[in-house]
């Protein structure tokens, strides 16, 4: 564990430890890593953006040019890749931290199991049960 984190360490030490669920993180790695995040998600939101009324201007003007398009696809497909390449070590560094700060590391997965355990047991059964009738009164009275 390193005591001096700073903002670029913190990027390098968050891939280089990728998958270690072992062992602890600083408060500093942490909380650099999150303003890592943080600046590339606004980053990004910035230019789809600043892409929607030129979009909205070529498809308007029914214009042959597909630049502006392609380029937000492509903007969102390394958006996507992104997010995903970061969700193991963004669960693996949270895991460090936790058990750094002295709680259960198992409590990491409580934010992504908890809405599908709460929406199977609550509405899930209800709905599907509900959806093979004709009458929209009995399908809606699942939600109420």
């Amino acid at each position: 564990m390193q005591k001096n984190v700073g903002f670029g360490s913190a990027l390098v030490l968050f891939f280089r430890r990728y998958v270690d669920f072992t062992g602890r993180s600083t408060r500093a790695e942490y909380w650099w890593m999150m303003l890592w995040r943080f600046i590339y998600a606004i980053i990004f939101i910035a230019l789809l953006i600043a892409l929607v009324p030129t979009i909205i201007v070529v498809a308007g003007n029914q214009g042959n040019s597909v630049v502006p398009i392609v380029i937000e696809v492509l903007l969102l497909v390394l958006l996507l890749l992104v997010a995903l390449a970061s969700i193991v070590p963004t669960i693996a560094l949270l895991v460090r931290r936790f058990r750094d700060a002295g709680v259960n590391p198992f409590l990491v997965l409580l934010p992504y199991l908890l809405p599908q355990g709460v929406g199977a047991f609550i509405g899930i059964p209800q709905i599907v049960v509900k959806m093979g009738t004709d009458d929209p009164a009995t399908l809606f009275s699942a939600f109420g």
